[in-house]
């Protein structure tokens, strides 16, 4: 497997030096690193945008937390078998599903 990897690896270095840039040059964008940050300092302003990902990252935290802190629930807390684990899970992946298809239809109801 190692050699197949490295084999490929190389074969890809050979091919990014070989092949020629397709894109035309007026669309081609800068991969200096002072170009990269100034776009990453100017995406990162807008406080909307702050709020947006930040609640969105902690609400995945939040998830992942809940996910990993279950079996310790289920087992320990309501002394429940493991065919139970269900009774954490599907309430979790059915508010997902709504609280989702809500925001959704929203969004389209207010771009209407």
């Amino acid at each position: 497997m190692f050699w197949f990897l490295s084999g490929f690896a190389a074969l890809l270095f050979i091919l990014i030096i070989v092949i020629k840039e397709t894109l035309v040059q007026e669309y081609r964008k800068s991969i200096h690193p002072l170009v990269i940050f100034h776009i990453y300092s100017r995406t990162l302003m807008p406080r909307h945008f702050l709020n947006l990902a930040f609640s969105l990252s902690f609400s995945f935290a939040g998830l992942f937390l809940y996910i990993a802190g279950a079996p310790m629930i289920i087992f320990n807390f309501l002394d429940l078998g493991s065919n139970n684990i269900s009774l954490q899970f599907i309430p979790m992946i059915c508010g997902i599903v709504v609280v989702h298809n809500s925001l959704l239809f929203i969004d389209l109801y207010n771009n209407l």
